[in-house]
């Protein structure tokens, strides 16, 4: 007597709760229907159920996801990458405890070792009159990513090929592969693999609406995210030989109701997960912004704890890791599984100079920066955030030539140096990733740790926390010297559009001189004075600008016999006059002297003394 099966299956549903729930239902009604025939009815999935944009599995990492798929009433999976490849081997380890099903995966392993604990190679099914099913699983390989892990995975076909040859000489039969490879692969491992009698697949999306038949093989395919239902129909002789395949694939009806069991499941895991969300783990003293292409307050605090999590000179992270800025205030678990809850992983690099000017010209490059790539769940790409570093660059520059200067501790970058250089392993994938690493290169990884757990042992530490002052990337560096005599300080007096404004003396660095060189140089070309260029005491951003402030002595000249261009007057009347003068130091919060925050700090010093360290600052313009 022949056995009739229905196997109902889905694939890459990526946490589409709204959608699961529906197809729940759908699923629910299809399964009860086949078995009142007289059918023998599973439900599997094929891999990505669950995606860390979902903040139940992200905060973690997976195993609050499982019981939704118990309610769903699955009986066997095969593992996507939507778990381990974000997190690592060792989370599969939970996520299978609360599973009730078997998690396949035979090939996810280094070599010929064993499986990560959670998984499964096969899993061996009853059916009636004494048969025995046999389905084996495989998940995408990644090109090797696994590799950060540890695994370096056999060929699938190879290790597909030696489980058909045990099962069959088991009298096991009909032989399913349900396979998160991707359509591409299914094709070629129903190619390269006698004795498998269907393909059940996922990783790549395809909607297959009637499957296909390749070499003979039957491989089935639902789409994504939870829109469609398979449905794959056999026929058995007594032996277990399949006597009639056919594949379909059943979209779920929009006015479908969503489960109640599932509604309720999501519910329990929210409120599993509401007490981990809410504990404290640091304190914003002000908000930290998000901007995709420019520089940014939560950019800039990642660059930065990454680069210190990973003792490293330099760090650069791509934008689009992050999802929301941080508010004022207590920062809770919750808050920063929002701002970030990619599963990039921290690594460490030896870069020479050379390189990290090309990754930071990829940087600038909208081919990369404007990409909506699917690794960062919805996001661009985005520009770098970078620590350690000064990038001054051209954003009107053709691209590949934007950038004008590479700063190190205020040095010029070194392009034949080797630089230790934090970043993640999502600054590495082809295409969009910023860093290309050359084959001989070897990167440190540190895994199983995110990016997220990089930022908040960050925040453990140095709680509370404050945006740091803007000018890691900028369009110009300007010196300026301050210049004290008696208890007057040297200024430019400023006509231009109308105003009347002051500045301190300085411009413009040249690639070729350094900060100091540059003060002395333009006090030189506005003033006529030779001056010794003394301790730096303020760097200030402004409007894309880093100016840096010295305190200046008079060493030679006469006041007033500067001979640069502004000051004789050779530029059009749009730029306005430049004339020197001596302002009384008690004038300098009165009148319109710019920057204000160093007028204040001038009056501020003379009273208290100056600091140890430059002081740093935005200059909004507002004052």
């Amino acid at each position: 007597m022949n056995v009739q099966l229905s196997i109902f299956h889905t694939n890459d549903m990526h946490g589409h709760l709204d959608a699961m729930a529906r197809l729940s239902a759908f699923a629910r009604r299809l399964r009860a229907q086949a078995q009142a025939e007289g059918r023998t009815v599973f439900f599997w999935d094929a891999g990505d159920a669950a995606d860390r944009r979902v903040r139940l599995v992200s905060i973690t990492k997976g195993a609050a996801f499982s019981p939704i798929l118990n309610a769903m009433g699955y009986t066997l999976q095969t593992m996507g990458n939507d778990i381990m490849l974000s997190y690592g081997p060792q989370t599969m380890a939970a996520v299978a405890a609360r599973a009730r099903f078997p998690i396949l995966a035979a090939n996810c392993r280094d070599g010929d070792g064993p499986l990560p604990q959670g998984l499964h190679e096969y899993a061996l099914v009853p059916l009636p009159n004494g048969l025995t099913m046999g389905v084996i699983g495989l998940t995408a390989p990644w090109d090797g990513l696994y590799q950060v892990f540890g695994l370096h995975f056999p060929d699938f076909c190879d290790m597909t090929r030696e489980l058909v040859a045990k099962l069959s000489s088991q009298n096991v039969a009909p032989l399913i592969v349900l396979s998160h490879l991707g359509l591409r692969d299914d094709r070629r491992l129903a190619e390269c693999v006698a004795g498998i009698d269907a393909i059940i697949g996922a990783h790549s999306h395809d909607l297959l609406p009637n499957g296909e038949i390749h070499n003979g093989v039957l491989i089935a395919q639902a789409g994504s995210f939870a829109n469609a239902l398979g449905r794959v129909n056999l026929t058995l002789d007594a032996n277990g030989r399949v006597v009639t395949c056919a594949a379909q694939v059943l979209d779920v009806p929009p006015d479908e109701l969503p489960d109640p069991a599932i509604t309720a499941a999501v519910a329990n895991a929210e409120r599993e997960v509401a007490a981990s969300m809410a504990q404290q783990i640091g304190v914003a003293s002000a908000p930290f912004d998000l901007d995709y292409f420019h520089e940014c307050g939560i950019g800039n605090l990642t660059a930065d704890a990454l680069r210190e999590y990973m003792h490293a000179e330099l760090a650069i992270v791509a934008t689009g890791l992050l999802h929301r800025g941080l508010a004022a205030g207590a920062i809770t678990f919750g808050d920063m599984d929002a701002v970030c809850f990619s599963g990039a992983n921290p690594c460490v690099t030896l870069v020479p100079g050379a390189q990290l000017v090309a990754t930071l010209e990829r940087g600038l490059d909208p081919a990369i920066t404007e990409v909506q790539h699917h690794g960062f769940r919805g996001a661009p790409v985005g520009i770098l955030q970078i620590s350690g570093m000064v990038v001054e660059y051209d954003p009107a520059a053709a691209v590949g030539a934007r950038i004008k200067r590479v700063l190190v501790n205020d040095e010029p970058l070194d392009m034949n140096r080797l630089y230790a250089l934090a970043h993640t392993d999502a600054g590495t994938i082809p295409n969009v990733g910023f860093l290309v690493l050359e084959q001989e290169q070897k990167t440190e990884f540190e895994v199983p740790t995110i990016v997220r757990e990089v930022i908040e042992a960050y925040l453990h530490r140095h709680s509370p926390v404050s945006p740091v002052s803007r000018g890691r990337w900028c369009t110009r560096i300007r010196s300026a010297a301050i210049i004290l005599r008696g208890d007057s300080v040297a200024l430019i007096e400023r006509h231009r559009a109308g105003l009347v404004y002051y500045l301190f003396p300085g411009g413009q660095v040249e690639v070729s001189e350094s900060f100091r060189e540059a003060a002395a140089r333009e006090v030189y070309e506005e003033l006529g004075l030779r001056v010794e260029v003394q301790q730096l005491v303020a760097q200030v951003t402004f409007r894309g600008d880093l100016q840096y402030y010295f305190l200046s002595a008079i060493s030679e000249g006469e006041f007033g016999t500067g001979t640069g261009t502004e000051m004789l007057g050779f530029q059009g009347p749009e730029h306005g006059t430049y004339t020197p003068i001596w302002m009384p130091i008690s004038h300098l919060l009165e009148e319109p002297v710019r920057p204000r925050r160093v007028c204040q700090m001038i009056v501020d010093s003379l009273q208290k003394g100056w600091h140890s360290k430059a002081v740093k600052f935005e200059d909004l313009g507002s004052d």
